[in-house]
Formats: C-alpha cells, structure tokens, sequence
C-alpha cells in the first residue's frame, strides 16, 4: 500500500498507481478532515489526485513534482 493513515494524517509515499485510488478512497470516509503528506511520493496517477482534491484536505507537505503540486494548489495548506 503506498498510503498510511494516523490519526487524520494521510501519508503517500513512493509510486501511487491507479490501484491504489479505490483503496484510498474507502479509508478517507472515515476520516474527517484530513491533512496530506505528499513528500515522500514519487510518481501519483491522476485517480489518486482526483481522490485526494475530492477530500477538501489541507496539505501539510506537497509532492516533489511541480505539475502535481500545482494541480493540488487549490488544497488548503497547512498553517
């Protein structure tokens, strides 16, 4: 599994395929207001940013790669 879930804290690391996205999206239900750490991924299909948006999370660390960080702006980030 490339995501781990503490508490509200959502932590995505190395590759995140599509597969993933069905996964991670059952977990988020029971989650309220969750925050992202998207430091440690390396490679997120866009099924898995979709989910992650869909949250309305905040960021708390963004993705390496400029072009997601910049699809995953419009999330709150953490203060």
């Amino acid at each position: 599994m490339a995501f781990a879930i503490a508490a509200s804290c959502v932590t995505l690391t190395g590759p995140c395929p599509i597969e993933e996205a069905p996964d991670l999206h059952r977990e988020l239900i029971a989650v309220d207001a969750p925050t992202f750490d998207l430091a440690g991924a390396t490679y997120v299909h866009t099924a898995v940013a979709q989910v992650i948006l869909a949250s309305r999370g905040r960021l708390a660390r963004p993705p390496a790669d400029a072009a997601l960080a910049a699809v995953l702006a419009e999330l709150e980030t953490e203060s």
